[in-house]
């Protein structure tokens, strides 16, 4: 019979320790707003830090818009990276 391999948890580094940090998004502009899924998760998990990591938006191309709908709890992307590279960050953006 086989034997089940049982895994030691994973050990998490603190937010505060990382360097970078990938964000997901459905849309991104040039200012580093970012359109997450409604439910404030992001938002509320970086907003609250004393010192962050650098905030990464990852996106295809197509899903730079303009301008997202932004809130004064919205967290900004420092930087929004595309398969063409990042985007040219316009002020008021990231930190």
């Amino acid at each position: 019979m086989p034997r089940v391999l049982r895994r030691s948890p994973a050990a998490v580094a603190p937010l505060a320790a990382l360097a970078a940090l990938v964000v997901p998004g459905l849309a991104f502009d040039a200012a580093g707003g970012r359109l997450g899924q409604g439910g404030g998760f992001y938002d509320r998990l970086l907003g609250g830090l004393a010192t962050r990591p650098r905030l990464v938006g990852l996106a295809f191309a197509a899903q730079v818009v303009p301008s997202v709908p932004r809130e004064a709890h919205d967290v900004l992307m420092d930087t929004v990276v595309t398969e063409g590279g990042p985007l040219a960050q316009e002020p008021g953006g990231g930190s």
